[in-house]
C-alpha cells in the first residue's frame, strides 16, 4: 500500500470518529464556567450517560487499585521510612 493510500485511510478512520470528548468536556467547563471542586463531580456526571455507566466502574476500579498499590507500597517500606514515628 502506498503512502498516499495510507494517508488517505487514515483520513478517512479519523474523520468517522467523533470530536475528542475530554475536549468537548473541556469546552463544557469553559462554557459553564465551571471550576475548582465542582470539576470533578460535573466530569463523571458528563462521562456517565454516553458510556452507560462504563466511565463509573472504571472510576471505580481505578480507586480501588491506586488503593491496593498504596497498601503494597506502606508495607513495602522499611520501618522509619515513612516518616512517621512509630
Amino acid at each position: 500500500m502506498s503512502w498516499q493510500t495510507r494517508f488517505r485511510t487514515a483520513r478517512t478512520w479519523r474523520a468517522s470518529y467523533p470530536p475528542c470528548p475530554l475536549a468537548a468536556a473541556s469546552k463544557a467547563l469553559q462554557d459553564d464556567q465551571i471550576t475548582g471542586k465542582d470539576v470533578a463531580p460535573f466530569l463523571l456526571g458528563y462521562f456517565h450517560e454516553p458510556t452507560h455507566g462504563v466511565s463509573l466502574q472504571t472510576n471505580i476500579d481505578l480507586v480501588l487499585n491506586n488503593a491496593t498499590l498504596a497498601a503494597g507500597i506502606a508495607v513495602a517500606l522499611p520501618v522509619g521510612m515513612s516518616g512517621s514515628s512509630p
